[in-house]
């Protein structure tokens, strides 16, 4: 995949989110805790991480990291490279 098929990836699964979603993602994003998730959106812890659950599988990651990352367009490879940056942060050798 090349880093437009990557970006629009992350778009597709961003617009798989519900609306509260949507929300509780940008309370992660925003560095929030579950407890403060809870008070801010008024809902329980409980459905603070139930919402965040539903999220992880939505956007197919599986911590708060990855899933803001998808949310700001940033594509992590396992090893934790940034694929849109790899060719600006590693020179290559050409010998």
């Amino acid at each position: 995949m090349n880093n437009i098929e990557l970006e629009c990836a992350g778009k597709n699964r961003i617009s798989r989110l519900t609306a509260r979603e949507s929300n509780v993602l940008l309370a992660l994003a925003s560095g929030f805790g579950n407890r403060e998730i809870g008070v801010r959106l008024g809902i329980s812890v409980n459905t603070a991480k139930a919402h965040i659950r539903a999220i992880y599988l939505k956007l197919d990651v599986s911590n708060r990291v990855e899933a803001i990352n998808v949310l700001y367009g940033r594509n992590w490879d396992r090893s934790g490279e940034d694929l849109n940056l790899v060719s600006l942060s590693k020179p290559r050798s050409f010998s």
